[in-house]
Order: C-alpha cells, then structure tokens, then sequence
C-alpha cells in the first residue's frame, strides 16, 4: 500500500489507511492492557490462574510499553507530517475533524440509527478527499465520542 493517493496502471486512487507505525502502536497498546487487565485483576483479586510473582512481573513488563504507546507513538502519530498539510494548524484541524465528535458526525450518527430502523439511507463507512488528501470519515460517529 503506498501512503499517498498515487494512481497505479489501472487508474485508481490507493490510499493505505493507517500506516505501519500506527498498526504497531495499535497492537503494543492492545498487548499491554490487555497484559495490565489480566494481571491486575489476578493481583487485586487474587485469581489462581498464575502465581503472584509472575503476575507481578509481566504487570512490571507491561508498563512502561503502555506508556510509550501513549505518551510517544501515538501523540507522533497524530502530529506527524503526512501529505500535504503540515503546518501545526493542520494538523490540529486534522485532528479535530478526524477523532473529536462534532456536529456533522451527530447528524451522520443519526442517519446510521434511521437507516438501522429502515427510515434512513445508507451512508459510506469511510470517505476520502482526493483534493485534500485525507479520510472525511475515517472512524465512526461512536468510536469519536467515545474519545
């Protein structure tokens, strides 16, 4: 997949969604809580699935690449230069039209639950500005508002 819309020999536009860097920050994030949440319930609880001292240690372990994941990869990730829109203000716009929950992302909530009920149209899960070079709709009304 190529980061930037380029058109190969069959004419359409790719555009890679998420980038390797953010994959790899998904996936250390879901290792390390999920690795936080089963520790931790067997050290506060007292759960006989492992031995305290082992739960302990990968509850240590798994620490500071929670904190990585989200004190470094994933702030880089928001606010690193992709395409053509880098200046800070850019990317502040970027990041508010793409994960804070706004207007436009209630209506469309709205129109997900008519159409769930039969009284709606159909929207597109996911839509991409070729001329501005980014996703208009690239998470989900819910998923925002749960941020």
């Amino acid at each position: 997949m190529v980061r930037s819309a380029v058109k190969p020999a069959s004419g359409r536009v790719i555009v890679e969604r998420y980038t390797w860097l953010e994959r790899v920050t998904h996936l250390v994030h879901l290792v390390a809580m999920l690795t936080l949440i089963i520790t931790g319930f067997k050290i506060y609880f007292g759960w006989e699935f492992m031995s305290f001292q082992t739960a302990r240690a990968l509850h240590t372990i798994a620490v500071p690449f929670f904190l990585v994941a989200n004190w470094i990869l994933v702030p880089y990730n928001l606010f690193s230069c992709k395409g053509k829109r880098c200046s800070v203000r850019d990317r502040i716009e970027h990041f508010r039209e793409s994960y804070m929950f706004g207007k436009d992302d209630a209506e469309r909530l709205v129109d997900i639950i008519k159409n769930f009920f039969g009284k709606g149209r159909y929207l597109a899960f996911t839509i991409y500005d070729e001329r501005k070079g980014h996703y208009v709709t690239k998470l989900h009304p819910v998923l925002k508002s749960l941020s």
